[in-house]
């Protein structure tokens, strides 16, 4: 069994060659026939169908606060928009499906208190 230790896990829209253009780590792609799977999963390479994710979602696993910095700037050099995660304990359980409803929740979240503020 083949346990990848630092990777992107990338579900892209349209921008997947960017995305792997952009990044200096391995990238392994999803599509709908292994969403379903959860996050660990998907790092040992064990894979379960699931549903299209409709919007670019990058889950980075193994890296440093350092790598990630740069990842990051070098993505919005790229002009590349994305949901964005890093593997945690909790979220290896989850499904990348459910990792990405979870994190549209936040974002409507962050974007319903900012506009407040103002």
């Amino acid at each position: 069994m083949i346990t990848l230790s630092k990777c992107a896990i990338v579900a892209a829209e349209g921008d997947l060659e960017a995305i792997k253009s952009a990044l200096s780590l391995p990238v392994l792609a999803l599509d709908e026939s292994k969403t379903g799977s959860t996050v660990g999963e998907i790092l040992q390479g064990r894979f379960k169908a699931g549903e299209k994710i409709p919007e670019n979602l990058i889950i980075f696993h193994g890296i440093s606060s350092k790598e990630l910095d740069a990842a990051l700037v070098s993505l919005r050099s790229a002009g590349i928009g994305s949901l964005k995660a890093v593997s945690t304990p909790t979220n290896m359980g989850w499904t990348v499906a459910a990792l990405y409803k979870e994190l549209c929740r936040e974002r409507k979240s962050f974007k319903t208190k900012e506009a407040k503020k103002q």
